[in-house]
């Protein structure tokens, strides 16, 4: 028998590449993440989440969307 937490991931990340039709590649980065570690998900939400907020606004912003 296994527990809950050992099958529970140590971390995750999803990453965004977006490739438009005229060829252009805009690469996020990490957009959204998950960690154990208490200092990780400090970071993430101080750091990481506003600075993957900020290139999707960017990439957005030169499509003309908002």
């Amino acid at each position: 028998m296994t527990s809950d937490r050992a099958s529970a991931p140590h971390s995750s990340e999803l990453r965004m590449v977006v490739r438009r039709a005229d060829g252009t590649v805009h690469d996020h980065g990490v957009v959204d993440a998950y960690y154990r570690n208490p200092i990780k998900q400090a970071w993430w939400r101080l750091v990481g989440k506003p600075l993957a907020n900020r290139r999707i606004r960017r990439s957005n912003r030169t499509t003309g969307r908002t």
